[in-house]
């Protein structure tokens, strides 16, 4: 097909709103400038920012989510629990850090949470944000180039064909099982090597998680520095190893109940956009962090969490709230 002006209006459709030039331009702030206390700054603030703009705004639709408002719900109560937490307790300085410590992954879950809401409801025109999100992706590609990374490689098929399978098209999903298990033997030793320290991973996120099954550890780990992302294996490999499974890695911190919480999200999610293409997109985010720490790194995690709000917004099919503002081709239900 010839690419011109007339296509490509008919892709983009509408001039973007300003509320999809700020989203555009926070992902790019997440992506490019430099780790630091500034970044962390910027994210939140930045989100908190765009909720008060938001309050002056109209939704172009309406959304609800029952698993996030309960994760949301046990992450606050989850605080009060550890806030009063004396294990570590070192004196008045160690306290108020632990405090600190837990407001502060409080505030970073608001804002994943607000920022998901915000950019279903809001967002007019999402078509703008691909070529942004590919943009924001390259620092991460630079990374999985460098280090020969797997994860990735092998989410992008399996999501492919758990998508094919939840659409029924089994002979397609076949013929993409039988490619990617070729790629998987001809990658198989050193797919094998990059794996090889997961199960101890694992096995030890298994031990710390099952010492507090149900409330959870906290955060107070970070008073400990390292411990948050590094944690300290023990079997045929010794030593020091990132947290890679950022599902059992969240239960160890907020216990059984935000996984249920978090899972039940995911699923619902999976099964509402099954029908549409994002559900690819949404699939390979929500693979990667089981074998990665993804959502422990900030960079990464606000990249899933624009992903992740990008998908749902793309195959929404819920109650547009202004129908005297309806969009060419943009169907109200």
């Amino acid at each position: 097909m010839k690419i011109n002006k007339a296509s490509l209006a008919r892709f983009f459709g509408a001039a973007p709103s300003l509320f999809d030039v700020y989203v555009c331009a926070l992902m790019l702030l997440m992506a490019f400038w430099r780790n630091g206390y500034q970044k962390n700054f910027i994210y939140i603030i930045g989100t908190l920012l765009l909720w008060a703009v938001c309050l002056g705004l109209k939704p172009e639709r309406q959304y609800r989510s029952l698993p996030l408002c309960l994760f949301l719900i046990w992450c606050f109560s989850n605080l009060f629990w550890h806030a009063w937490d004396v294990s570590l307790l070192r004196g008045m300085a160690s306290y108020y850090l632990n405090i600190c410590i837990l407001a502060e992954s409080l505030f970073f879950i608001i804002a994943s949470v607000m920022l998901v809401k915000l950019i279903v409801e809001y967002a007019r025109r999402h078509e703008y944000y691909y070529p942004v999100l590919i943009w924001c992706f390259l620092p991460w590609a630079r990374r999985i180039w460098r280090h020969w990374s797997m994860t990735q490689l092998l989410a992008i098929p399996l999501a492919c064909v758990i998508y094919l399978c939840l659409n029924k098209k089994w002979k397609l999903a076949t013929l993409l099982s039988l490619i990617g298990a070729n790629i998987a033997a001809w990658t198989w030793e050193w797919a094998k090597f990059k794996f090889y320290v997961r199960p101890l991973v694992w096995k030890q996120l298994w031990g710390e998680f099952v010492q507090h099954p149900f409330i959870g550890q906290g955060y107070w780990r970070g008073i400990d520095f390292g411990k948050c992302d590094l944690i300290y294996v023990k079997g045929d490999l010794y030593g020091p190893a990132f947290r890679h499974n950022d599902y059992l890695n969240a239960g160890v911190y907020i216990g059984v109940l935000g996984i249920v919480f978090i899972l039940w999200f995911v699923i619902e999610n999976i099964w509402k956009m099954r029908h549409h293409p994002a559900c690819i997109f949404f699939l390979i985010i929500c693979i990667i962090p089981f074998f990665q720490m993804t959502m422990f790194e900030l960079y990464k995690a606000s990249m899933i969490v624009f992903i992740g709000a990008t998908a749902i917004k793309a195959s929404y099919r819920g109650i547009e709230r202004m129908p005297n503002r309806k969009l060419k081709g943009e169907k109200i239900l």
